[in-house]
């Protein structure tokens, strides 16, 4: 009985299948916990909380530090007001205090006005004589990340005089003299403290937190750095100021909102104490004794390696876990012990929760697959044994009786249910069974049939049709009888070609090729086999997968399908190289909107026809879309036979163009980028990126040339991949504004024209390269020149009296101009003002020297004068300066660099001053950053001065020419 039980299918069936299930399921467990996928899931939630703090931490930081970039400018400009105020004299009077704080004002409000800050600051020293110090204290209560609107500025300390003059609104709690008691001291004392030895006074910028002066009852955030004199004597503080209130409004209040998220601390690691002390708190932890301000915070390391840490705080009734980050405020400076740190407060219990829960869910899981799996197999097994076992029992029988009394019985087949209503109807004897089993198959127009084979003989009586149906030959047949040998050597062959073994397909090859289903029943003495054609299924099935699995135009795997086959290389190791390629036809635009639709598909299929041909029998190739193919190319040799195999489609294109209906041939040409397996990354959607990535470099620079992945300029220009967005919200909105840098004549000081610099609005495109870059692979340049033409022409003519006759010098888009249309509306819209402005033609460029002729003649016909822009760093220096004959060239600021002690930088500019005097053309100098670059210029007989020596960008042309006409005055006397 239990050998019987083994030798049942059911048996069988079952026990492979719960094997093979049990085996899958072990193997994915290995793979889970050899992988460390677990972990990771495990570690997810203190991983995203850590990330969370992290990303809360860098935009703290950034708030912080968003105003420093000009303190220490203004700080130096501020000394050299004191300095000129000072005199002879040992200190300034009450007078010359106003003079200098009035003097000193106009940079403080420009300073608050690019600084995203809630105040700035001027505080003068008085030995220590009182508590009160006079000093300029600006306010901004409501700053943004644009620029700040000065008319919403108040004043908090200054002296009356100082109010009168500025006019500004004070706010409610105004005084003449700032208070410094307490830990207001460490504003003034720390930075100015005669102890502190260190080269560079200006690193001496000390962060104090303490309470708000206007809101004593929340604090304020302070960076002071010390104001030195000629003499080396420190006379005050420059500082900015950032309320509390302010500072948390710039994170997220949606995160309070987690059910795990308890607050945040701002606060300070010293390492010489090893003391973590909060100074500012946010959330649920300003009402508990969790982080009290001004104490040190008890901890323990949780998690070292994603900074974890749990807080000791027996009134809790839960465990706190804090992640701390360092801000790094301080870098190479005597206060860079004392390190600020930004700490995220979340409930351990619900971090933790999901967790356990996962580990919970993984082992139910997992028990149950097996166990239904198990349960279903049986199932299975059963069902499919038990139509073939009732079959066998029927035909089996000698009974007639019992054969008839089953005929109305269902076996769970439809081909079976016919075959065993003929057979229950028309048995008789073997031959004459057969026989009319083959009559009635007949007439139900099936294309079975039967065999059947008893051990006892050595031959097969078999149906005419299922002869038929297998092709044997007539000599090979004697009475419906085939020799044993020979019959079952044909079954065998067929079923040595699997179609579908669940289902018991298999195929024969001939002449045609037929496909067949075959059910065999098998007691001690016999074998009763039943084969059905099923070879009309199995086409129209391979039919409906071609069509599912291939592009209908380039015959070529579709996107699915592709990535179907290569996902199944990953699942095995690859061995030697792998690279994914990415193409894109060139031109499909052209042949569509001039020759049609039809002929572009033409063009696409014979694109698609060329890399099939010469790249599918080494590689995987599909068809993604309209004009983009994948190829997915391996080699267990080199990458050398990647890139060797990947040229062979670009020299068939050069040998064999496609005509086109009027008679011309057109060169097929594809661009195409390269990312490889292991060296740029294992996943397949970056590979897919990278290759993407690469390839649109190279189709918007040099068309029809294939193009390897390059990481670090991938990582240098990632703002590409979100900038399409970005840069239709700033061309929507018009979020473009511009600032206004002073050129003047080396020869007097006196201003010559202001170049309008273009500042986009945006935290993702933040510089003008981002936004022309942007552009540039958006096709929209147009609308930047439109922006930049029509806001600077129209500043100048609202601002003329502040322009004052100057000239205006407007960075022109390389390569784009506007219509003639628009043209004609600019020049009668501003014809009083065109001959005040300087159009810029970048050199950088490959100019289109068409577009670069139609702009110089529109400037020389309306008056406006020409200057090369960025000479010396571009594409063809000499050949620009040849071919655009500008009135002014503008050398670009890394010749310009350090020039005073640079010999080979002074023998390139003597070179152009020679050629540039003799054909009358002005030379200017970008970039000037300091006294000595200056000086040599002007020695060197140059024209015009531009740079941040001279002056920093203002929001209106508004500079105070005084210390810049003296500098030069001197420089020229001697």
């Amino acid at each position: 009985m239990l050998h019987r039980l083994r030798q049942s299918m059911v048996y069988k069936v079952s026990i492979l299948m719960s094997l093979a299930l049990t085996c899958i399921t072990t193997i994915i467990i290995g793979m889970v916990l050899s992988n460390g996928v677990l972990n990771v899931l495990i570690q997810q939630p203190s991983l995203s909380f850590t990330k969370e703090i992290e990303t809360y931490r860098s935009i703290v930081k950034d708030q912080l530090m968003l105003g420093l970039g000009n303190i220490t400018a203004y700080s130096t400009d501020i000394e050299n007001i004191y300095n000129t105020a000072l005199g002879d004299s040992a200190q300034l009077d009450a007078e010359t205090t106003i003079d200098f704080l009035s003097k000193s004002a106009p940079l403080i409000i420009n300073m608050l006005s690019y600084a995203n800050t809630t105040g700035a600051f001027i505080i003068l020293d008085n030995d220590g004589s009182s508590d009160e110090y006079t000093s300029f204290f600006l306010r901004d209560p409501t700053p943004d990340a644009t620029l700040s609107a000065q008319k919403d500025f108040l004043i908090q300390f200054a002296p009356a005089e100082l109010v009168e003059i500025l006019g500004f609104d004070k706010m409610p709690i105004y005084k003449p003299n700032i208070t410094l008691e307490g830990r207001h001291k460490n504003i003034l004392n720390i930075p100015t403290d005669r102890e502190l030895t260190y080269p560079n006074n200006k690193e001496l910028g000390f962060w104090q937190v303490s309470p708000d002066f206007a809101k004593p009852d929340q604090s304020i955030i302070t960076y002071s750095m010390p104001l030195v004199d000629n003499d080396g004597n420190v006379f005050g503080v420059i500082g900015m100021g950032i309320t509390e209130e302010y500072l948390y409004s710039t994170l997220p209040e949606i995160s309070l909102e987690h059910s795990s998220m308890i607050g945040y601390s701002l606060g300070t690691y010293d390492t010489y104490t090893s003391l973590l002390e909060p100074v500012l708190n946010y959330g649920q932890i300003t009402e508990s004794d969790i982080a009290p301000l001004g104490q040190p915070l008890n901890i323990k390391p949780f998690d070292e390696s994603l900074q974890l840490y749990s807080v000791q705080d027996t009134n809790t009734d839960f465990t706190v876990i804090s992640s701390i980050h360092y801000l790094n405020l301080y870098k190479d400076t005597p206060f860079e012990h004392k390190n600020w740190v930004f700490i995220g407060y979340t409930n351990q219990e619900t971090l933790l929760d999901a967790s356990t829960s996962l580990q919970t869910t993984l082992v139910i899981t997992f028990i149950s697959i097996i166990s239904v799996g198990l349960f279903l197999s049986w199932l299975f097994a059963k069902k499919i044994s038990a139509p073939i076992t009732n079959l066998a029992n029927i035909i089996g029988t000698s009974d007639t009786k019992t054969i008839h009394s089953l005929v109305n019985q269902k076996m769970g087949y439809s081909e079976i249910d016919i075959l065993t209503k003929a057979i229950v109807h028309y048995s008789k004897k073997e031959k004459l069974a057969s026989l009319k089993t083959d009559k009635i198959i007949s007439m139900v127009n099936l294309p079975l049939g039967t065999f059947e084979h008893s051990n006892d003989n050595d031959y097969v009586i078999c149906s005419p049709s299922l002869i038929n149906l297998f092709d044997i030959p007539s000599d090979a047949v004697v009475d419906d009888k085939v020799n044993a040998t020979t019959f079952f050597s044909k079954i065998n062959n067929i079923k040595a070609n699997v179609e579908n073994e669940t289902e018991g397909i298999y195929m024969l090859e001939g002449k045609i090729t037929k496909w067949f289903k075959i059910v065999t029943v098998e007691d001690d003495n016999s074998i009763l086999g039943i084969c059905l054609d099923v070879s009309k299924d199995i086409l129209e099935k391979h039919i409906r997968d071609y069509e599912r699995n291939y592009d209908s135009l380039s015959r070529l795997l579709n996107r699915e399908a592709f990535r179907n086959k290569v996902e199944l290389i990953f699942q095995n190791k690859i061995e030697g190289h792998a690279a994914f390629v990415m193409f894109d036809i060139d031109n499909l635009k052209y042949i569509n909107d001039t020759y049609g639709h039809d002929m572009g598909d033409y063009y696409i299929s014979s694109i698609a026809s060329v890399l099939s041909k010469s790249l599918s029998s080494k590689c995987i190739v599909g068809r993604m879309s309209g004009d983009e193919f994948y190829v997915f190319a391996q080699s267990p040799n080199s990458k050398d036979e990647i890139r060797n195999l990947l040229q062979v489609p670009y020299q068939i294109f050069d040998k064999n163009p496609i005509p086109l209906p009027d008679g011309k041939l057109f060169k097929m040409r594809i661009s195409g980028g390269i990312s490889w397996y292991g060296q740029d990354t294992y996943s397949l959607d970056e590979l897919i990126q990278y290759a993407d990535f690469a390839m649109y470099q190279g189709k918007h620079s040099t068309k029809g040339e294939l193009r390897e992945f390059d990481k670090a300029v991938y990582l240098q220009d990632s703002f590409i991949l979100n900038g399409s967005e970005e840069l239709n919200r700033i061309l929507d909105n018009n979020l473009i504004t511009f600032v206004y840098q002073p050129i003047v004549s080396a020869k007097t000081g006196e201003i010559y024209g202001y170049e309008a610099l273009m500042r986009p609005q945006s935290k993702i495109i933040d510089t003008p390269l981002k936004l022309l870059k942007i552009a540039t692979l958006q096709s929209k340049l147009y609308k930047i020149e439109n922006i930049t033409i029509n806001t600077t022409f129209a500043a100048y003519s609202e601002h003329i009296e502040l322009f004052n006759g100057c000239k205006l010098f407007i960075n022109s888009v390389p390569n784009e101009i506007f219509d003639k249309n628009d043209l004609k509306i600019l020049s009668e819209k501003y014809s009083d003002i065109l001959k005040y402005l300087v159009i810029e033609i970048t050199e950088s460029e490959k100019l289109n020297m068409s577009i670069s002729d139609k702009k110089i003649e529109f400037a020389k016909k309306h008056g406006l004068l020409v200057a090369l822009d960025d000479y010396g760093s571009g594409y063809s220096s000499n050949l620009s300066l040849l071919s655009i004959k500008p009135d002014i060239v503008k050398i670009d600021k890394m010749m310009i660099k350090d020039i005073s002690n640079d010999k080979n930088r002074q023998s390139m500019l003597q070179q152009i001053l020679t050629y540039s005097k003799e054909k009358n053309i002005h030379v200017l100098a970008e970039g000037v950053e300091t006294f000595e670059d200056m000086e040599y210029l002007i020695n060197a007989n140059i024209d015009f001065l531009q740079g941040y020596y001279i002056s920093r960008p203002t929001p209106l042309p508004d500079y105070n020419t005084y210390r810049i006409k003296k500098e030069i005055t001197a420089i020229h006397n001697g």
